[in-house]
């Protein structure tokens, strides 16, 4: 009994004594949701793709991050229509509210082989990744079956199903946003 209470004591202040502080942050951030424009001269004009010389990630700041208003409120389709290349693939996260519910779903235009993408985030070139927040949470069971369905690329069939999400909010990576 003075051994089983010694061990537990142990436990509880271990278990007590781990700082949040020191655990450190994820390599990758995403930017903060702030306040929305929500005025339309505000939002920056659309730039074409050759105007970023070939830069992905400058072109998803400044096309879809910094005229996120634009996009928020709509369907998925109205950013799709102004991308100037092929999203490649797709993930996504769930959340538990009592039932599954997809919150968010990342699309990609570039898959690097798993190598290649350890090599880049090394070197501090973070994937051109667009982190879209659905408004309303879509049905986990069928963005897991699409999922499988086309082994989370970007499918015909993946855009006729997100396409037509309405959007709730947008985030994108960016270079400094890699700590090393």
């Amino acid at each position: 009994m003075k051994y089983l209470s010694l061990i537990l004591l142990l436990f509880v202040l271990a278990c007590g004594s781990r700082n949040p502080k020191s655990i450190p942050p994820p390599k990758f951030r995403y930017y903060k949701r702030d306040t929305l424009h929500r005025d339309p001269s505000k939002i920056p004009q659309y730039k074409p793709f050759s105007k970023f010389k070939g830069d992905t990630l400058k072109y998803n700041l400044n096309n879809i991050y910094k005229r996120r208003d634009f996009y928020i409120g709509k369907p998925l389709d109205s950013l799709l229509k102004d991308l100037e290349m092929p999203v490649v693939y797709f993930s996504f996260t769930s959340f538990t509210n009592g039932r599954y519910k997809n919150q968010t779903t990342s699309i990609n235009m570039y898959q690097d082989p798993p190598r290649v993408r350890e090599n880049k985030m090394e070197q501090g070139i973070p994937s051109p990744t667009i982190n879209v927040y659905w408004a309303t949470p879509l049905k986990t069971d069928e963005v897991i079956a699409l999922s499988r369905r086309g082994k989370g690329m970007w499918t015909e069939e993946a855009r006729a199903y997100f396409g037509k999400s309405i959007i709730g909010d947008i985030d994108v990576m960016r270079k400094d946003d890699l700590k090393k």
